[in-house]
């Protein structure tokens, strides 16, 4: 059974150690926060932090809303969640997985 539930940007996505710690910060915020304190927290430059947005919003992990000249970031965990929930189900079903539990 082949499985069509996500797209590999995601994996792509957090694949870098530093986009991991960011999205990770981001999770843990209530509130949506701006590059520049995305890049204080990470003692990133704001332009890397930049960069690792953006390939976080192409996979759809972070949301983005504008304010004037200000951009604010906030995770998306939905998207994830529904990523790993349907590779679990796979795993569920799969025969290797029902033949060794």
């Amino acid at each position: 059974m082949f499985v069509d539930c996500c797209d590999p940007n995601i994996f792509k996505a957090l694949s870098d150690p530093s986009r991991l710690s960011i999205f990770a910060g981001l999770l843990g915020d209530e509130q949506e926060v701006t590059v520049s304190i995305i890049a204080e927290r990470s003692k990133v430059d704001p332009s890397v932090v930049s960069r690792h947005l953006k390939l976080l919003l192409d996979a759809k992990l972070v949301d983005r809303r504008k304010e004037g000249r200000l951009v604010f970031y906030k995770a998306n965990a939905k998207s994830l969640a529904k990523v790993l929930r349907d590779i679990a189900t796979a795993l569920d079903n799969s025969c290797c997985v029902s033949k060794c539990c």
